[in-house]
């Protein structure tokens, strides 16, 4: 009797594990071209709890689809110090190489290069 109890709770655990998982991959499949700094954000927080080896394809595929969008990937370079931070970490954890940085580098430089300057300059 509480074999079938120990085994009936085990199924049940399991069963609601794999409908989560799968609750996760359907946000992270679905919300591709939503917000990408929250998608980010997201796998992020997957990959500090520890969990992100559930989602490894997923992931990949996000991060793939991102670095292959020129649009996508200037956008966040641009608007974004945090998201580009982000993004090219998780590339490189990935194993992802962005498609044409070198195009997008010098708008990090300039961004980077005016904050600074604007900052010494409130120091002053």
């Amino acid at each position: 009797m509480m074999i079938n109890i120990y085994i009936s709770q085990d199924a049940t655990q399991i069963n609601l594990w794999e409908k989560l998982k799968e609750e996760v991959r359907h946000l992270i499949e679905h919300n591709k071209e939503k917000d990408i700094i929250e998608l980010l954000e997201y796998v992020n927080t997957l990959c500090q709890l520890g969990i992100s080896y559930h989602f490894e394809s997923e992931i990949k595929n996000v991060l793939t689809f991102i670095a292959s969008s020129m649009e996508s990937l200037s956008n966040i370079l641009k608007n974004s110090l945090h998201g580009s931070a982000l993004l090219f970490r998780l590339l490189r954890e990935y194993g992802i190489k962005a498609l044409n940085t070198r195009q997008v580098y010098p708008s990090i430089k300039l961004h980077i290069n005016i904050t600074l300057k604007v900052e010494l300059y409130l120091l002053q």
